[in-house]
């Protein structure tokens, strides 16, 4: 079938379904090298506020702080305009935005470092039109 024109309601074989299928596939989570470093990141609970600070645990050695303050130039990604931010700064816009990542070698850690950051901010009214 490759290199033949098919009717667009024709089903297109995947390429991968006979490893997934069989669960032969690998994913990302099942590679994994000497030395590697995992990240959580930080969101927001609110859908709409002002960050006034954030607070982090005390992290340990091999644990580092990834927020705003780390990406050069522009925190921002062009999606129709280049004003999304890669970190939430100043201003959280949806419940989720994620405002810091958390990197560092045991998963678990991560989980109880950011489960122990506090972001404290001020709630502003929600926005519901354009």
């Amino acid at each position: 079938m490759a290199g033949q024109a098919t009717r667009l309601r024709d089903p297109v074989p995947r390429v991968d379904a006979a490893l997934k299928a069989s669960g032969r596939a690998l994913y990302l989570d099942d590679i994994h090298v000497e030395g590697m470093l995992y990240g959580r990141m930080v969101r927001s609970s609110r859908p709409r506020a002002r960050i006034l600070a954030v607070r982090y645990p005390a992290l340990p050695d091999g644990y580092t702080v990834i927020d705003a303050r780390h990406v050069p130039g522009t925190n921002g990604i062009l999606m129709i305009r280049d004003d999304w931010p890669v970190f939430a700064d100043r201003e959280v816009r949806f419940r989720g935005q994620t405002i810091a990542l958390i990197v560092g070698p045991d998963r678990a850690v991560l989980d109880e470092l950011v489960a122990a950051t506090v972001v404290d901010c001020e709630e502003l009214p929600p926005v519901f039109t354009v």
